[in-house]
Order: C-alpha cells, then sequence, then structure tokens
C-alpha cells in the first residue's frame, strides 16, 4: 500500500515519468548517488518523480542527510 504523501504527490505531478528504487538500500547500492543525480539533472530531464522503495538496512548518512536536503529544498511537509 502507498503511503498517502506518496498517493498525493503522484495525484500532483500529473503525467510524469517515474523512476522508482525498490529493495534494500545500503550504501553499496548508491541510492545516494542516484538521489544526487536525480536532483543535478531537474532542470535537464524535466518532470520525473523518484520514488525509493525499502528499508534502510544500516546507517547509510550520506543517503538520509541528502534525502533531508532534497525535502527541505522541495519544501515537502
Amino acid at each position: 500500500m502507498l503511503d498517502a504523501n506518496v498517493t498525493e504527490m503522484i495525484r500532483l505531478v500529473g503525467s510524469c515519468n517515474f523512476l522508482l528504487f525498490f529493495g534494500n538500500i545500503f550504501f553499496n547500492k548508491g541510492a545516494d548517488r542516484l538521489v544526487q543525480i536525480w536532483k543535478e539533472n531537474q532542470n535537464r530531464i524535466g518532470n520525473n518523480l523518484l520514488i525509493i522503495a525499502g528499508r534502510i538496512r544500516e546507517e547509510y548518512a550520506e543517503y538520509t542527510e541528502l534525502v533531508k536536503e532534497v525535502i527541505r529544498e522541495a519544501k515537502i511537509p
């Protein structure tokens, strides 16, 4: 079941491409690099929604700090 916030974001975005990263989230999988590349290329790639779903398997400060930064910049509650 999708989180209510994700469902609302999908409704607001409307027609767009969805990028899905699904599975255990840990350093070797590079989710932090994925978020950084997505963030840096938003103006070029246009209307895309990055969805990362999974359990953070260990302390992954690079990922959690980057996600917090993206949320702050996007003004997501």
